[in-house]
């Protein structure tokens, strides 16, 4: 056998260098045919940036950020410019998240490519990885894959369009100019709630102001607004009943206002903009009542007539009208003489039409202040007639709180212990008792009675409501319903002359709920946060795997300059492989992407004048994965490896 030096004066027109499979690189790449390193981290300054927006949008979502001067409901041209914003940035985060990943597929399938062979399948698979796109010409299983990644690549936008996109939010807002003023029943102002005479009447009594009208002597003033509350004090089926605030304000309680929540509305609320409250809420003492009616015949109060006989101005027919006295004494007190209360009342011609309550307060021996109603009536309202109802009020804490949305206010009871008292007199107490009584001396009338009607009205509506109660029952328990609505009333009117005609008010803290344009919502930001970890994860881990993804050529299959000119350099391989095979299946090539034949062959990048994308020799079962090709020169050849000529290389 000649020696290597023997080989080496052979005139070869070519000499063929194998590398063996463990070298890094089969084609010996030089410095100016690698992948710079800045072109490798070229997605590093987008991760920054992803990293940057991701982190200030959590930090923004739990220490409530949100955007001033907008409207927390987006109209209009801020709407549609706010929208193209937001898919603009989507449109480049998502982007940069794509590329930062694609990058990484690529840059690893080009390191396989200059190590291994691989069929036109798997590259293309690997080209539609890279480019996030759908190989639909590719068999089942690597369209799938790309399918699978095609769909997992359209995450990113979703979530950042939900990151994103403004939001109203209902947030908790506490300052210290979060605050509303209260009633307060101070001296200086004690001339004004002490009265209970219906008999006074100047202007420090009453205002009337676009507000509404405001006055320490509701029974009178505010008649018609107390009848129409205690003929609807309950509900036909049973449910919360709603009632007017007795003001312009527009609000509405849900259930009874206990005398609390005169505020609202008559702008002495929170100082904040009333546009973006959501709700808010407060806390504020009063008095709650309940009035517990029975029916007692030997009642020591009732009706007394004194005859007048009136004659027609004009000459004709007398008219008759019968005027009474309601009369009585309290019920703690021994029987006798009528002696208290006495007030006049007035029957078309009899006591038919007649209703009258009678209050009494300050009874002795009790360990709450007490109270008690005495109702006498005619025959029209003889399921009336001889009640007794009994009121305990006691200091008791609440609740307000106010729907902005909606103009309702919900006041519940939160306790009444060791409550301070508003008022430890006792005068504002015995004006909300006594006013039941205060409207029989008001409603004087002919032909009816407006008290009777009144109590008549919401017995009806209770009567409606399918509780298994007696009538009896059923019409005791609406009286007492009535009543404690008239209670409340009274108790808030003055609480709101206190406040606009009094001025007498402090200031309490306020919990409010405000309604903000904020960025994004909390799942989608978490899901940015989350998914930019990941992505950095995955660039990182590979940069650190491949060292910088050392050795990556420039070489890149998915720019078609570089796929041309590598594959025209490769020679035409390749080509005769697939005429062979499909001269072998009798067919042609065709051109199809589909084509199964074609997909299977083998290449691998390969040195011909430079970077080739060359036929591997998978298809003959030889190990050899590499080659250079080189102009043959003299001592050229390496020891211990077989020489090889174009002939035989082009035939594997």
């Amino acid at each position: 056998m000649p020696s290597s030096t023997q080989f080496a004066t052979k005139p070869l027109s070519k000499t063929y260098t194998l590398l063996s499979e463990s070298d890094n690189s089969r084609t010996g790449l030089s410095e100016t045919e690698l992948e710079p390193l800045w072109t490798k981290f070229l997605a590093v300054p987008g991760l920054v940036l992803t990293t940057t927006v991701s982190v200030l949008l959590t930090v923004g979502l739990n220490r409530r950020w949100y955007l001033p001067g907008l409207e927390p409901n987006l109209t209009g041209e801020i709407r549609t410019t706010v929208s193209v914003i937001v898919f603009f940035l989507t449109g480049i985060l998502s982007a940069i998240h794509a590329f930062a990943l694609c990058s990484a597929i690529n840059f690893h399938s080009r390191l396989l490519l200059d190590k291994r062979p691989v069929t036109l399948d798997k590259l293309g698979m690997w080209a539609a990885l890279s480019s996030s796109g759908l190989g639909f010409s590719l068999p089942m299983n690597a369209f799938i894959y790309t399918l699978i990644f095609w769909a997992l690549m359209k995450v990113p936008a979703t979530l950042w369009t939900g990151a994103l996109t403004p939001v109203t939010q209902i947030a908790l807002q506490i300052d210290s100019s979060s605050a509303i003023q209260i009633a307060v029943y101070s001296n200086q102002s004690y001339s004004l709630w002490k009265r209970r005479s219906l008999i006074i009447n100047n202007d420090t009594n009453k205002t009337q102001l676009t507000s509404g009208i405001f006055t320490y002597c509701a029974p009178k003033d505010r008649f018609g607004f107390l009848l129409n509350d205690g003929a609807s004090a309950s509900t036909q089926d049973g449910s919360t009943s709603l009632h007017k605030k007795n003001d312009n304000s527009n609000f509405t309680y849900s259930g009874r206002s206990y005398g609390v929540g005169a505020s609202v509305g008559l702008s002495l609320g929170p100082s904040y903009d009333p546009l973006n409250i959501n709700n808010y809420n407060y806390t504020e003492n009063g008095y709650v009542n309940t009035v517990s009616c029975a029916y007692n015949s030997s009642l020591s109060f009732g009706l007394f007539e004194n005859f007048t006989s009136l004659r027609d101005p004009i000459g004709f027919d007398p008219i008759r009208t019968n005027v009474y006295w309601a009369a009585g004494f309290a019920p703690w007190k021994p029987q006798g003489p009528p002696t208290d209360p006495i007030f006049p009342v007035i029957g078309g011609g009899d006591s038919d039409t007649v209703a009258a309550i009678a209050s009494w307060t300050n009874a002795p021996n009790t360990t709450s202040p007490t109270g008690y109603y005495s109702i006498s009536a005619g025959k029209f309202y003889k399921n009336l007639n001889a009640t007794q109802c009994q009121v305990s009020i006691v200091p008791a804490s609440f609740n307000v709180g106010v729907d902005m949305t909606q103009n309702i206010i919900n006041v519940s009871f939160r306790s009444a212990d060791h409550v301070e008292d508003i008022e430890p007199t006792g005068n504002l107490i015995n004006t909300a008792i006594s006013a039941g009584a205060q409207m029989s001396e008001v409603g004087l009338s002919l032909h009816t009675s407006f008290i009777g009607q009144m109590l008549n009205d919401n017995v009806f509506n209770v009567l409606q409501q399918n509780t298994g109660e007696s009538v009896d029952t059923k019409t005791l328990r609406a009286i007492a319903e009535t009543l404690q609505v008239i209670i409340d009333d009274t108790l808030l009117s003055t609480a709101s002359a206190q406040l606009m005609i009094a001025r007498d008010y402090t200031a309490t803290p306020v919990s409010m709920y405000v309604t903000r344009l904020v960025v994004g919502s909390a799942p989608y930001i978490y899901g940015v946060l989350a998914l930019n970890v990941i992505m950095v994860l995955i660039f990182t881990v590979e940069a650190i795997r491949t060292k910088a993804w050392q050795g990556l050529p420039k070489f890149n299959y998915t720019d078609v300059k570089s796929l041309v000119i590598g594959s025209s350099m490769g020679g035409t391989a390749v080509g005769e492989k697939v005429v062979t095979r499909h001269t072998m299946a009798q067919t042609h090539w065709s051109g199809d992407t589909r084509d199964k034949i074609a997909g299977d062959v083998s290449v691998v990048l390969g040195r011909r004048k430079g970077l080739a994308l060359v036929s591997a020799s998978a298809d003959t079962g030889s190990t050899m994965r590499t080659m250079e090709l080189k102009p043959y020169e003299t001592g050229a050849w390496t020891p211990g490896l077989s020489p090889m000529t174009p002939e035989v290389w082009d035939g594997a």
